[in-house]
């Protein structure tokens, strides 16, 4: 198993583990067009994060909705979050649910269910 594919397995198991509880936690926004670098690169960037600790993330809301009983119901989404590699947790979980994605958001994402950021 390589590294990569390991550490999605360990966000995917920490945020089944997290959503689990904290239901009904979850930030959302709402949005016409999610834009990549306006939402997704500047939100990241204000919470400071320690390159080498903190894994900044995104995925696809259908990927997620089965793991949220009370998904959103917006037609089109991304949560993104930091998943905590000292601690083992995911923390500032957001859902932006919106009407469109931008393009570079789409290309970020491509097929990927969960997209770790660098």
């Amino acid at each position: 198993m390589s590294v990569i594919s390991e550490i999605f397995d360990t966000i995917a198991n920490a945020m089944r583990q997290f959503i689990e509880m904290v239901k009904g936690m979850v930030k959302t926004i709402v949005t016409t067009i999610v834009s990549y670098k306006n939402q997704v690169v500047n939100w990241f960037k204000n919470l400071h994060l320690i390159k080498g600790r903190h894994i900044p993330f995104i995925g696809q809301r259908d990927d997620f909705r089965t793991m949220l009983k009370n998904a959103p119901t917006k037609n089109i989404g991304i949560f993104e979050g930091v998943y905590d590699e000292i601690t083992k947790e995911i923390s500032n979980l957001q859902y932006i649910a919106a009407d469109q994605i931008d393009i570079q958001t789409k290309q970020v994402l491509g097929k990927e269910p969960i997209v770790v950021l660098e």
